[in-house]
């Protein structure tokens, strides 16, 4: 092609869709700078551990903390493990009172017991010293195990609790969210972050009774501990409506491998029954890392952290040793103090964690990109295909069959599955788009009649077709940006499968690809080279660009580790089918080892067969 035509049409539309794609932008810009507010919490455990450990008065740590910036303290259900050290509960065991008995060292009152038959090894004795702990543990302790399991007995005039339970277990059983804690984080001048659990076979009645107990107690947002959210399976629409009737946010804590949230059955059906306007996002830095980060880098991390994941709950650790010359309680002052005024210097405010704004951006913007994107698309084959790039009728037919197959689901409210295509493909039209262009400049002053150019001619030259090289650029960040603006993007509910694989295969080519091979049955036939794997490396450097290169000799799919999935085909249609293919098979990879791994799979036979009969050249050496 000796001249590049360029389609006046598909380059108004293409702006027009930038119209859209500007406008979706803005409205994002709108929801993302109202949500700046961040929870700085941490373990109310923890606070009281740090005072014992400096001997301090813990009002005396509580009120340093709150100074620093701490805004939250989480509370967990209380167990007789704290409740045997704070003195509010004991909890004995039977075979302990028996062996006093003929020691000869057991009280008088709870001799009569055991001469009555009443004390059993086998049992576990509750005793009371606090009205309040002692009237909700056995409450919990009744919900939690039953009538059969829980009964009432007297010493000395005062109730006690007999329990059937393994003593060690009973200890760390937990009994329910304790009124006196949370009360006593209120007092301090702090929000509570409630971090209740699940019950075995959770009832309506038994999420009612956690959401009595929070009544009257200033709450930020509920974590919910364990695997379980509060009531599931059966009682999740009871926790929905009581968290919606207080107008509570829920806290999702994100998984270690920071893509999505830490699972937890029911989450999913919680957060959409309350609505994702009262989702906040929690980051905890993993508590066999944190020694190993100076507070300074722990500060950092915090800041790049809230401000690029959108984590608006920041739950701290307290070190366990102190930085040197330095106390382990001045130590920990200095960590809350630093990322609190850290946050503070970006912009942040503090509190009850902020939440997005349940955004769905208007569906003509949406079909104005989708449009847009169509154009492109259709300008983008037009000059890589010779025999389209002079057919302009043919250009516009592929215009309106695309345009209408996007647009049209859009505006009627659906095309989820086309919003994601929309931004795969922006991603890579428009840094295709910039290219053809860089190279139509660059031929067009190899073009001018043999005249040297200046020097300065030259450097204006290139700057003009840098900047308009990049403008295109921008355009499909632009357009990428709207085609997934909405809450649950924001908050990673949805985003990018494939990349989860690399947290959990083997980064090895042989591995990688045998894995997804054995997905379906189709996926050797469409990449029977396989998958070439890049190791984590800086994107953008010299490292991970040669490092592709010499995979792409081998491969037209590679991976980069914790990054992104890169294809290259003889056409777009080509490329295409291969990214979707791949990502097809990573989405079932992901299933099926959340589920335990395989159960059967197809054989090497298998795979050998499907060579020879579809004639394809199967990559053999990873079969072995």
């Amino acid at each position: 092609m000796k001249k590049f035509r360029y389609n006046k049409l598909l380059l108004f539309f293409v702006l027009v869709g930038l119209i859209g794609a500007l406008f979706i932008s803005f409205e994002r810009h709108v929801v993302e700078v109202k949500n700046h507010t961040v929870d700085l919490a941490i373990d109310y455990e923890g606070l009281l551990e740090l005072a014992e450990r400096e001997g301090l008065p813990p009002e005396t740590v509580l009120a340093d903390a709150k100074e620093a910036g701490i805004t939250s303290l989480a509370v967990y259900e209380t167990t007789f493990t704290k409740l045997n050290k704070n003195g509010k509960a004991s909890a004995i065991a039977g075979a302990e009172l028996l062996a006093r008995y003929h020691a000869g060292s057991l009280d008088t009152s709870w001799r009569a017991l055991v001469d009555a038959g009443e004390v059993k090894g086998s049992e576990v004795y509750v005793v009371g010293h606090d009205p309040l702990t002692y009237r909700e543990v056995k409450e919990d302790l009744y919900r939690r195990l039953g009538d059969d399991r829980v009964r009432t007995l007297t010493v000395a005039g005062e109730e006690i609790l007999a329990v059937k339970a393994h003593y060690e277990s009973f200890l760390k059983m937990n009994l329910g969210m304790p009124t006196d804690e949370m009360q006593a984080v209120n007092a301090a001048g702090f929000k509570v972050l409630a971090r209740p659990s699940d019950y075995q076979n959770c009832t309506p009645e038994d999420v009612q009774a956690v959401f009595a107990r929070l009544d009257g107690i200033d709450i930020s947002e509920i974590v919910f501990s364990g695997t379980q959210s509060l009531g599931s399976p059966k009682a999740l629409q009871t926790t929905i409506d009581e968290m919606k009737a207080r107008d509570i946010p829920l806290g999702l804590i994100e998984a270690t491998t920071q893509l999505q949230f830490y699972k937890q059955d029911g989450m999913e059906e919680i957060a959409k029954g309350i609505g994702y306007d009262r989702i906040a996002r929690l980051y905890a830095i993993p508590k066999d890392e944190q020694p190993k980060l100076k507070i300074a880098d722990a500060i950092e991390r915090w800041s790049n952290t809230d401000a690029e994941r959108n984590i608006r709950i920041d739950l701290f650790h307290i070190y366990d040793k102190p930085s040197p010359n330095m106390s382990l309680y001045d130590t920990n002052m200095m960590y809350f103090k630093g990322v609190h005024d850290k946050l503070a210097d970006n912009g942040y405010s503090f509190g009850q964690a902020g939440t997005f704004t349940d955004y769905h951006a208007p569906r003509w913007a949406r079909a104005f990109v989708m449009i847009g994107l169509s154009a492109a698309v259709v300008l983008y084959l037009s000059l890589v295909i010779r025999a389209l790039n002079r057919r302009k009728h043919l250009q516009f037919a592929l215009f309106i069959l695309f345009a209408l197959c996007s647009a049209v689901p859009i505006l009627m409210g659906t095309g989820a599955k086309i919003r994601v295509l929309a931004a795969l493909a922006s991603a890579n039209v428009f840094p295709a788009l910039a290219v053809v262009l860089w190279l139509d400049c660059i031929r067009r002053l190899q073009s001018v009649k043999k005249k040297c150019l200046s020097i300065v001619s030259l450097i204006v030259f290139g700057f003009a077709a840098l900047l308009v090289t990049g403008a295109l650029s921008y355009i499909g960040a632009a357009y990428l940006s709207a085609s997934l603006a909405d809450t649950k993007y924001f908050l990673e509910f949805d985003i990018f499968r494939g990349i989860k694989l690399t947290f959990v295969l083997p980064l090895e080519d042989k591995a990688f690809s045998r894995e997804l091979w054995e997905m379906a049955t189709e996926d050797p036939v469409i990449f029977p080279e396989g998958l070439g794997i890049v190791p984590w490396m800086v994107p953008g450097g010299k490292e991970i660009a040669d490092a592709s290169v010499r995979l792409l000799e081998k491969y037209r799919a590679i991976v980069w580790a914790h990054h992104g999935l890169f294809v290259c085909g003889d056409d777009f249609d080509e490329a295409f089918g291969l990214m979707d293919t791949v990502e097809k098979a990573s989405e079932i990879c992901v299933k099926v080892l959340s589920m335990g791994g395989k159960r059967q799979t197809i054989p090497k036979e298998g795979f050998l067969q499907l060579a020879k009969d579809f004639k394809i050249d199967l990559n053999t050496a990873f079969l072995d």
